[in-house]
This record gives structure tokens, C-alpha cells and sequence, in this order.
């Protein structure tokens, strides 16, 4: 017994015509010439600072300096004298490219800096010495040199392989070293790097200034402006910040500050920050806190607000960017090391583990890989747990349970690291013992489990084996890879000697073989094995090599007679007990099945925690205002997640089969209506794909009609061999025994 599914391959097709090579280059030119704009303005920026490292430096006096507003920001004004080439010239610049700043202790700072009859250093520029500055200009926009490299490499890129010959388009790229891992550990090492440094810029850092604060003496501050300020957004929104200017006096010494709270920034809805502004008019009085240690550090709001929740989305980002070099270094990556190809050696031979013919289980890289995944996790969630249960006992703060999400996440992944640790330090390791090598399209996957523990559970040993495509797509400078399930096939095993654990597959002779010669069309077979036992469940899986190649007379005789016990064992298949899918005979003689809600436990509890995510994120988005495509693009897929967190609770589906036909009763919350499909309309009965959670296929039933229609007659069936019984046993009560 085997289940195909009819997924294509994306190696190959045909090749773009003139006309859409012409747009695909338009693209790629607009693209890059965005780099080139961008390259030209930082450059343009950056050369102006440089040329002032080769002023002259120069001795001054300050003559005066103040604040000044600006409406949007805050300036700094400042005289100097200096003396060039025996003249006096007088200077006003502090830097290159900087007239003012967001945040008011920098004016402060910089006017404490410089004292009217201070002395200092100024860079002239022999040149013109009528130029000078206090400080040079800043080199810090170098780095961002790579962006837009990036999109002129793009841009020149897509245009070069839009172009070029259609025979070198083609070839693929072989893959060497760690199987396909480089590419997506940079990417996944990307999404860990830019969410980790987010998360500390927008909640991380803004967090524990709070909590430094909380230790701030409250000093009188006297308010001396008070506004709403708009900034137009990149893409023609419009966003609002808060800024209120105040003065506070400490040890006699007046400070300004125009920090309300830590989080800073601007976001949109205007009303919530004209409500602020209205509460601290111009020469109000009010309390601040400030820092005893730096009294230019002040603030007006050091509680934690509901919007900081937003610095919490990034995180996102970082733990794709962990769970995926995880994966990508445990057995989900294929950690096993694959040779160049070589002229006239077998292509098993690649890998030392598929010549030798002994297959070691990834159980020792999948615990380690947790453990990774479980620590990073909890570092960074476990130490605000106590900041959020202080920040929930607050009135009006009971938006931050939201928060407790991650904390209780983590609980759950210790536990999990702790039950992927016991179940390797009780089982070992497992090794596949192969015979013949390799396994053989067309032909038989053969061989023993030796087991280095003793095993032998009540109700045996369950093995699937599947083909999966790793096809990896580029969309620009995006990258996404994806694992399709092309063939699954599972079988019962006995309980045996406790030993050993045999192997016999039939492969089909239109299955792929396995392919490492492209690293984004990578084809791997891989056999599960699990068994059901007191305590932690037995769990291994191999990385198998199956080819296409010649048999010799006694392979093809073994192929036959595996085929024949797979046959024979779906005959004399019997349901689980513990199958929760119920089949009873109807009170007509003929056969009912039953598929209650909630019969897939695992599925439900992941639905469920989407769903909760999905919902916290799209009410974030409603509470804290954002623009409107974001609510409705969000709330679009919301509804999705939502159909399919009922189905997953409440969802039945009740089938009435006998030789009249069939009636299909699918209900949602209790509603629903029967569908009756006469037994001559019926053609097949079949399975077909249906959810998938990672690498596990849930699978549907379908019944296929004369006039091309298709009926869904049973969901997300999780066990193979149970999906095809079950759709046998519909049809053998439509047609008969027949």
C-alpha cells in the first residue's frame, strides 16, 4: 500500500519569451537604479564628511551658545573665533549635515560642552578658511554602502541571467559539504540578527530604562511647550509623536527635556496624542523623574504603556531566525556530508554512511538542536517575567498578559527539550542496517533496525516512508524553502525480539530518486520509525538512498514479494483502537463512518496557538491604531485561521454508505447539511492530500463523480494506512464486496 501525490518538480520549463524577458529586465533596471540613487546620495554625504578629516585643526574660543526651535527639531547655535593664516574668521557650524535634534538633551549636552569663553578645536579648511566646523562629520553611513550594493547586484544580476543562455540557466547547482545548508543558515542567521537587534531598540532597552526609572526621585518640572508632532512616512502615511518641552531644576542647576517616555518614535492616531499635549499646556506645572546620576536624563511617563507591546513583533523574526539554523543543523537540515560527484563511482557513495550501509538515527543533533532553540528562547523571554507580573498588577495595564504568551512558550520548550533528551538518553542510538544499498525506484527499501536498547511495545513498531522535494524559489531578493511531500507509504511492524526492527518498503517505479545535484530542487527519502511505549515513546528517522538503478533477478523477486505482503496486510487491515474515527453498520445494511471534532490532538493544540497569536496581533494592530490595510490585510487571513480553528473544534463530518450511495453530512458549531451522491454517479473513491503540518500529511478522503464533481468525505486523517481503509471501505459498501 502507497500514497502518490502528483506534486510537479520546479526544475525545468519552458523559457521566457522575448517579451517577458523585456519586462523581467525593465524590472531588474528599475531595481537596481533604485541602488544607484542611493549609492549617489550616501556617497554625495559621506565625501562631504570625509574632505573635512583633511581640514586643518585649528584653535577657537566660543562666543555664545543656545537652543533654538526649530518646529520640527531642536537646534543649536554657537559662535566661534578662530584665527587662519594670521586672519580672524568667526564660525557657526558645529558639524557637516547636522542642523538639529529630536531629542532636547542633546542640545543640552552640547551646550554644557561649550561655554561661551571655553576654548576648543575647530577644523578649518585650508581652502576656503572661511569653513569650519567643532566636530567632523560622522562616518557612520559607510556600512549602509551595502544595501543598496545589494539591489544594484540585484538589478545587474536578474538582468545577466534574464539574458544568458538557456543551457546554462539550466544546469543546476550541485550541492557539496553540509547538504543545501548554506544558503538558508545566511538567511536564517539574517532573521535573527535584524529581529534580536529590533527587539532590544524597541522594547529590550525601553524596558529596562523603566526600570531604572522606577528608582528616580519625582522632581517639579515646569512645562514650557506642549505639541503633537506629524512626520509624513516614505509610503505618504502620516504619524504622530508627543513633544513637550519642560524644565526642572536640580542642586539649584535648571535642566530641559523634552522625553515624555522611553519608547520615543512616532506612531498613528493623533486623538490619543493631543489628549497628552492638552493634560501639560505651556507654563502648567507637572512631576518628572530624573536620573541622580545624569540629571540631563528626565522623563515624564516611566510606567509601562500598552503600546510598547508593538517592540514584542520583531521577535518573530528572531526565533524563524533560531528555530531555523536549528533545523538546519539538526536532522530537518540533513547535517550528513555529501562529496563532490566522482567519475565512475556510485552516486550512494557520496555520503561514507550510504556506502557503508549503516544509516545512524539524528536523534543525538535533534536534542542538541533543541536545547539550542529552548535556551535562546528563555534567555531573552524568562527575565521579563518578572517585569511583566509587576507591569500586570498595575490598573489599566491588563493588556500585558499578552505578554506572558512568550514566557509560557518557554515553559513548554523546556519541557519539550527535556522529553527529547530523555527519550535519546533511554533509547540511544538507532542504525539502519541496509540490504541491499541502495533502496531502488521501481524496486524495494530493505533492511534491519538495530536497536541499542531493548524495545518491545505492546502494539509494535510504526514506519513511514517518505519522499520529500526540498524546492527552494527566489521572487527577487527573497528566498523561501518548501518541503513537498511527493510519496508516502507506512506500515505495522510486530513487536519482535526487542532487538531489531525489520524493513521492507515497495517503491514505485514513478517516484523520484534521490538528488543532491541542485541545491534548490533537493529530492530526500526519509524513513520514520515510532513506537508507543511507557513513559517517552520510542522516535527515529534515516536518511535513506534510493536510486534508480538496474536489479539484478533476485531484487526484482524480493520487490514482488514485498509488494505482496503490502497488499496482503491491507486486506487484512484492522482500525486501531485508539483511532477516535468511528465505522458501525447503519440500520440499511450498509456502513457509517464518523469523523468527531477535535480527533487530532496535536493539530488542534498548534490551530489553537496560531489562532491566539493571529488574534493578539490583528487587536494590536485595531488598539494601537495602524494604518488600515494592515488591520484588513491581517484580518483577511485572521478569518482563515479562524475557519480552520472551528473546523479543528467543531468540525464532523458523518458519511451513510450502502448500494443506494452516499450521504456526505459535513456540520461546523452543530450546523450543516447531508449531501446524497446515488452509487451510479460514483467513479472512485480515492485519497488525496489534504492539511500539512511540517512534514506530516494529513490526509482526506474524495469521492469522485461521473460529471467531474469531487466530494470531501472525511478530513485530516493522519494515519495512511487508516485513509485508505477507510475510503476501501466506503467503496466496497457502495459496490458491494465487489
Amino acid at each position: 500500500m502507497n500514497l502518490t501525490f502528483n506534486i510537479p518538480s520546479k526544475r525545468g520549463g519552458s523559457q521566457p519569451s522575448v517579451v517577458g524577458k523585456l519586462g523581467a529586465s525593465v524590472f531588474f533596471l528599475l531595481f537596481g537604479s533604485f541602488g544607484v540613487v542611493f549609492i549617489f546620495l550616501i556617497s554625495r554625504d559621506v565625501s562631504a564628511k570625509l574632505r573635512t578629516y583633511q581640514w586643518t585643526q585649528t584653535e577657537c574660543v566660543i562666543t555664545s551658545s543656545e537652543s533654538v526651535d526649530l518646529g520640527k527639531e531642536y537646534g543649536f547655535n554657537l559662535r566661534y573665533d578662530y584665527s587662519f593664516a594670521g586672519h580672524l574668521h568667526h564660525g557657526t557650524n558645529y558639524t557637516v549635515g547636522k542642523s538639529g535634534f529630536g531629542d532636547y538633551r542633546d542640545v543640552q549636552t552640547l551646550i554644557a560642552r561649550y561655554q561661551p569663553g571655553a576654548k576648543s578645536i575647530c577644523y578649518v579648511n585650508p581652502s576656503d578658511p572661511t569653513q569650519a566646523v567643532l566636530r567632523r562629520g560622522s562616518l557612520a553611513l559607510i556600512p549602509f554602502f551595502l544595501l543598496p550594493l545589494v539591489f544594484v547586484a540585484i538589478g545587474a544580476g536578474g538582468i545577466y541571467f534574464t539574458w544568458r543562455n538557456a543551457e546554462k540557466t539550466a544546469a543546476p547547482r550541485p550541492v557539496t559539504g553540509r547538504i543545501g545548508s548554506q544558503v538558508p543558515a545566511f538567511f536564517f542567521a539574517i532573521f535573527l540578527l535584524m529581529g534580536g537587534s529590533m527587539t532590544y531598540l524597541f522594547f529590550v532597552r525601553p524596558l529596562v530604562n523603566i526600570q531604572q526609572a522606577r528608582r528616580w526621585p519625582s522632581v517639579p518640572c515646569r512645562v514650557i511647550t506642549s505639541r503633537v508632532q506629524s512626520h509624513s512616512g516614505s509610503k505618504g502615511g502620516t504619524t504622530y509623536s508627543v513633544d513637550i518641552l519642560y524644565a526642572y531644576t536640580v542642586n539649584g542647576r535648571e535642566y530641559r527635556s523634552n522625553r515624555y517616555n522611553f519608547l520615543g518614535g512616532s506612531s498613528s492616531g493623533y486623538g490619543d496624542k493631543d489628549a497628552i499635549v492638552r493634560r501639560h499646556r505651556p507654563s502648567s506645572g507637572a512631576t518628572c523623574f530624573v536620573d541622580p546620576h545624569d540629571p540631563t536624563r528626565a522623563v515624564l511617563q516611566r510606567d509601562f504603556t500598552t503600546d510598547m507591546l508593538v517592540g514584542l513583533i520583531p521577535l518573530v523574526f528572531f526565533f524563524i531566525g533560531v528555530g531555523g539554523l536549528a533545523w538546519i543543523y539538526s536532522a530537518g537540515g540533513s547535517s550528513s556530508k555529501v562529496l563532490p560527484p566522482s567519475e565512475g563511482a556510485a552516486p550512494w557513495q557520496r555520503r561514507a554512511d550510504w556506502a557503508a550501509g549503516r544509516v545512524v538515527a539524528s536523534a543525538k543533533p535533534a536534542m542538541i538542536a533543541a536545547w539550542i532553540f529552548t535556551g535562546v528562547w528563555n534567555l531573552i523571554s524568562l527575565p521579563f517575567l518578572s517585569i511583566l507580573t509587576r507591569e500586570i498588577a498595575r490598573p489599566g495595564n491588563r493588556p500585558m498578559l499578552f505578554g506572558l504568551i512568550f514566557p509560557a512558550i518557554g515553559f513548554g520548550l523546556i519541557a519539550w527539550a527535556m522529553y527529547v533528551t530523555a527519550r535519546w538518553r533511554k533509547y540511544g542510538e538507532s542504525v539502519l542496517e541496509m540490504a541491499p544499498v541502495p533502496g531502488v525506484v521501481g524496486g524495494a527499501l530493505q533492511g534491519t533496525i538495530r536497536l541499542s536498547r531493548f524495545v518491545r511495545p505492546a502494539e509494535g513498531f510504526k514506519l513511514k516512508l517518505l519522499c520529500i522535494n526540498r524546492v527552494t524559489t527566489q521572487s527577487g531578493n527573497k528566498r523561501s524553502t518548501s518541503d513537498n511531500v511527493l510519496w508516502t507509504d507506512e506500515q505495522q511492524a510486530g513487536p519482535g525480539m526487542g532487538d531489531s526492527v525489520p524493513v521492507a518498503f515497495y517503491i514505485p517505479p514513478d517516484c523520484r530518486e534521490t538528488s543532491y545535484d541542485s541545491v534548490d530542487d533537493i529530492v530526500i527519502w526519509r524513513l520514520k520509525v515510532t513506537a508507543k511505549e511507557p513513559g517517552v515513546d520510542y522516535a527515529a528517522q534515516f536518511d535513506v538512498p534510493v536510486f534508480n538503478v538496474a536489479q539484478t533477478p533476485d531484487q526484482v523477486a524480493a520487490a514482488k514479494a514485498v509488494l505482496l505482503q503490502e497488499r496482503a496486510a491491507l486486506e487484512h487491515y484492522q482500525q486501531p483502537s485508539t483511532s477516535r474515527i468511528r465505522v458501525q453498520t447503519s440500520v440499511r445494511g450498509g456502513k457509517e463512518f464518523y469523523f468527531p471534532a477535535l480527533r487530532n490532538p496535536g493539530a488542534t493544540v498548534t490551530v489553537t496557538i496560531i489562532f491566539t497569536i493571529w488574534s493578539g496581533a490583528v487587536w494590536g494592530m485595531t488598539h494601537f491604531k495602524a494604518p488600515i490595510l494592515f488591520p484588513i490585510l491581517f484580518g483577511f487571513f485572521w478569518l482563515l485561521i479562524l475557519w480552520g480553528f472551528l473546523q479543528a473544534w467543531s468540525g464532523t463530518t458523518r458519511v451513510a454508505a450502502d448500494l443506494d450511495g452516499l450521504t456526505v453530512t459535513n456540520k461546523l458549531l452543530g450546523i450543516g447539511r447531508a449531501r446524497t451522491i446515488p452509487s451510479g454517479e460514483i467513479v472512485e473513491i480515492k485519497t488525496v492530500q489534504g492539511m500539512r503540518a511540517g512534514q506530516t500529511v494529513y490526509l482526506d478522503i474524495q469521492v469522485i463523480c461521473r460529471n467531474d464533481r469531487k466530494v470531501t468525505a472525511g478530513r485530516a486523517i493522519k494515519d495512511v494506512q487508516e485513509a485508505e481503509w477507510l475510503a476501501r471501505e466506503m467503496m466496497k459498501s457502495v459496490r458491494g464486496n465487489s
